[in-house]
């Protein structure tokens, strides 16, 4: 499978093109775009294996907010 844009720009340490595309304002993509590819491998993991771990932590710190029903946020304090 072909890399997803999210996963391009994760494996090129691009954090300002990945908070975009994750951004209501630009890509506004979903949860989904952080899961793995055909290859097993998520943006973060990709990131992770580049060396840009303050990316990699970022983008896992995304996908469990974005994965969190905002009720639950809320009950936590989070929302």
């Amino acid at each position: 499978l072909p890399y997803l844009a999210l996963h391009k720009a994760a494996i090129k340490g691009r954090r300002a093109v990945c908070e975009w595309l994750l951004s209501p304002e630009g890509g506004g993509l979903g949860e989904q775009h952080l899961r793995a590819d055909g290859d097993g491998n998520t943006p973060a993991r990709m990131a992770r294996a580049e060396g840009f771990e303050e990316l990699a932590d970022y983008l896992e710190e995304r996908q469990r907010e974005l994965a969190t029903p905002p009720a639950a946020m809320e009950k936590r304090g989070e929302g």
